[in-house]
């Protein structure tokens, strides 16, 4: 089943951007939410300044950002829509299995984050949840974010969760 919005119509569509700098993950994002009426699909970037200037053009109500684009990166993307106000939800999609790349996104506040390799069919499913509100991660994403910021409360370490550097300080 095609999951949609309810009450269905036109005035009703999710606007999306899609950024990402590999043109088959685009289009295969685009290819799983045609046949949801209540996704329209309205523009694309492949990188940083690109997916700026997209969602400046398009006002999405969602846009969907890889992290590693050329130009800027898709955290850098993120901060600049935050700082600029816009109102468009953030679904961050990330080849990094990284724990610290899901607590940079919540550090920053975007609004939903999922890993590449949750299945193409489950992307207009998430859309509909991260425009509806809804924080979508997985319970092994925020076990890793937990892990990262007990990490970084341990004494000893530094933000990084890493043990700090000696530094000599000279007056």
């Amino acid at each position: 089943m095609v999951p949609s919005l309810p009450g269905g119509g036109e005035e009703s569509r999710i606007r999306v951007v899609v950024v990402d700098d590999h043109p088959l993950l685009r289009d295969a994002i685009r290819m799983a939410c045609a046949p949801v009426d209540s996704i329209e699909i309205v523009g694309e970037a492949a990188t940083g300044p690109g997916a700026i200037e997209a969602c400046a053009r398009y006002t999405p109500d969602v846009v969907i950002l890889d992290v590693g684009l050329p130009g800027l990166s898709g955290f850098d993307v993120a901060r600049t829509l935050k700082r600029n106000g816009s109102r468009t939800k953030i679904l961050v999609l990330t080849g990094l299995g990284d724990q610290s790349a899901l607590f940079e996104a919540r550090r920053i506040g975007v609004d939903a984050f999922a890993e590449k390799d949750l299945s193409i069919m489950q992307i207009p499913e998430t859309i509909l949840d991260v425009a509806s509100g809804k924080r979508a991660s997985t319970t092994q994403q925020e076990r890793r974010t937990n892990q990262h910021l007990a990490s970084m409360m341990r004494p000893g370490t530094s933000r990084s969760g890493r043990p700090p550097t000696r530094r000599s300080v000279t007056s």
